[in-house]
């Protein structure tokens, strides 16, 4: 439970009336996330229509993505980036143990998208290297030309945390550079 913390009650109900024990979290969460668990709107205008009910589908699935990194840690740990992204919060990507920063974790969500944030949970294993701290969220249409649409600094804890963009972008390819 202490990994699903976000979303713990639904995680609770899919077990006890949904699904048989033993079966794998990851689509029920993927599932989860595509009709719920997105902010409220604040308030509707009419003058916008980013701010109607209904402009807010949730969140995209994962089905289809493939994840890319500018390296992967793959001899002391399995830190492929494709780990990344297969919603699963017991395992992760961990650049190379040698790889000098910036590190970039990059996303095809196999077509375009709207997208007004971003989720990241540092890694569930204990360990402590490789999380991030600093970072920049970035959007592409064709992976090769970027922009950025969010930065921060994430506390040192295990909390997913929400990057929501100050503005919708529309990419098929998303970043995250640390």
């Amino acid at each position: 439970m202490d990994h699903f913390a976000r979303r713990p009650l639904a995680v609770v109900a899919d077990r006890t009336w949904a699904t048989p024990a033993g079966s794998a979290v990851q689509p029920f969460l993927d599932r989860y996330d595509q009709v719920g668990d997105v902010g409220p709107i604040p308030a509707a205008d009419p003058a916008d229509l980013e701010s109607q009910i209904g402009a807010n589908p949730g969140m995209a699935g994962q089905d289809g993505w493939r994840a890319t990194a500018t390296s992967e840690e793959t001899a002391g740990e399995p830190g492929q980036a494709a780990r990344a992204v297969d919603n699963d919060p017991h395992v992760h990507w961990h650049s190379a143990y040698d790889a000098a920063l910036p590190q970039q974790l990059s996303v095809d969500l196999g077509k375009e998208r709207r997208i007004s944030g971003v989720r990241y949970m540092p890694r569930q294993d204990g360990g402590i290297n490789g999380m991030v701290k600093r970072y920049e969220v970035l959007v592409s249409a064709d992976g090769r030309s970027w922009h950025q649409v969010a930065r921060g600094e994430f506390p040192a804890d295990r909390t997913e945390f929400v990057v929501p963009f100050a503005r919708v972008a529309a990419a098929q390819h998303i970043a995250l550079r640390r």
